[in-house]
């Protein structure tokens, strides 16, 4: 009797020591990172082949942004998984660029996005015609 006692006891410590442990880089009793924030700024400064895109990151979730910037391209449905990327820095804040090479007369979408230890953010699509 008295070693099932400490048998059990023992394991019991071992537990709770086990679920002390940091784990994945999170500290114990800490929280995952929250996704940042990331709105799409209005397009402007439109050529016939350029125009001035950006974004703000209003929040940094619960990491800092490490990557942040302009997914562009020219179908809305496949925007996210096959728009080209332009890096425009890190952290919060306001951000924009110049995309050039463009198609006169094409129809672009573009959407800010963010990226952080939570993961990728994007901001609302925008649209715009290079005239």
């Amino acid at each position: 009797m008295k070693g099932r006692i400490l048998l059990i006891s023992s394991m019991i410590f071992v537990l709770f020591i086990a679920s002390c442990i940091k784990q994945d880089g999170v500290q114990p009793g800490a929280q995952n990172s929250a996704t940042a924030s990331v709105t799409t700024s209005d397009v402007s400064s439109i050529t016939i082949n350029s125009a001035v895109v950006g974004g703000n990151v209003t929040s940094e979730g619960g990491s800092p942004v490490t990557v942040r910037g302009i997914r562009f391209g020219t179908n809305t449905k496949t925007l996210l998984q096959n728009g080209r990327d332009i890096t425009v820095g890190s952290g919060a804040g306001s951000f924009s660029t110049t995309v050039t090479g463009l198609s006169k007369d094409s129809l672009y979408y573009v959407c800010a996005y963010a990226s952080n230890t939570g993961g990728i953010v994007y901001g609302g699509q925008k649209y715009f015609t290079p005239r």
